[in-house]
């Protein structure tokens, strides 16, 4: 297996590592970001209310423009499947918004949404270490790991199928009004050319630094028909796909989770048996059912 990532992760259906190097390094993951920002729009807004462009940047090719009024849904498809900017911007105001509205706090509407999308990565998702500056993923301050961006796409797979979905549609239909009363149709920037060579992608988001640092996070389904949720973290976008192929690959011809590192206490595998590995004189053993380690042995229950 030839991967040119810095770091990565597979995990199947069950949460079980599969394939992993650098898992818990963070990141600055780019576009990635707007992952974490669309899980909060759907946490917290409804779907059909109309938010308000307030910036925009001519400079860049974005579709959001200020003065733009656009739904919470189009908005997440457009920050989902082409990573607009301001789409992801417009959405955290209008969530910055809310929450000063209904909780109270201080600051301007972005300065609430990265104090609550920081506690809610915390306390809702189990993140640490991670620090949330820009709901689009512009800028080089945001940090997060492989294991945190995987998690969360696991989590909106089964929490929020429609969030999902939006995540590996090939095109949508955006109606903007507000000024410009115009429809615009998008395309996922995971493409078809990109889904020939990926064909078992279901979802997934990209980011990209500069046209120099590569990111993708994306579920996809196993020739065992389960469903795995994979990142690849800093690698040069010309080899995105071609490390993502890779990883698959690897996990497909190695199925089964990873042993554990020894001396490593973890959760023995689901289905194998009941109990926990511990290192025992230098060699990993497992406590079943009928053992208890005493004194550094494995005894038998009498």
């Amino acid at each position: 297996m030839t991967i040119n990532a810095a770091a990565w992760l597979d995990i199947d259906q069950d949460g079980n590592t599969t394939a992993a190097s650098g898992a818990d390094t963070l990141f600055q993951g780019a576009s990635m970001m707007k992952t974490l920002t669309c899980w909060m729009a759907r946490r917290y807004l409804p779907m059909d209310r109309m938010l308000t462009a307030i910036e925009a940047d001519y400079y860049e090719f974005g579709i959001v423009r200020e003065g733009d009024a656009i739904s919470v849904g189009d908005l997440i498809h457009l920050a989902m499947m082409v990573s607009d900017n301001w789409a992801a911007d417009t959405l955290a105001r209008g969530i910055g918004q809310h929450l000063l509205d209904t909780q109270g706090g201080t600051g301007t509407d972005m300065d609430r949404y990265c104090q609550q999308a920081t506690s809610d990565a915390a306390t809702l998702l189990g993140w640490s270490g991670h620090v949330i500056v820009s709901p689009s993923g512009l800028g080089t301050g945001n940090r997060f790991s492989a294991r945190q961006i995987v998690g969360l796409l696991a989590r909106i797979r089964t929490e929020y199928p429609w969030l999902f979905t939006v995540m590996g549609k090939l095109t949508h239909t955006v109606t903007i009004t507000g000024g410009r009363n115009t429809t615009w149709g998008i395309s996922h920037s995971v493409g078809t050319a990109t889904r020939e060579l990926l064909p078992e992608f279901r979802a997934g988001k990209t980011g990209t630094v500069a046209n120099w640092n590569a990111y993708l996070v994306w579920s996809w389904q196993h020739p065992d028909g389960t469903i795995h949720t994979a990142a690849i973290m800093d690698t040069r976008p010309a080899n995105r796909y071609a490390d993502a192929r890779a990883l698959m690959d690897d996990v497909i011809d190695h199925p089964g989770p990873l042993p554990p590192t020894p001396g490593e206490l973890v959760p023995l595998p689901k289905g194998i048996v009941t109990g926990t590995w511990v290192k025992v004189g230098g060699k990993l053993r497992v406590i079943t059912t009928s053992q208890v380690l005493v004194g550094g042995e494995l005894r038998l229950l009498s």
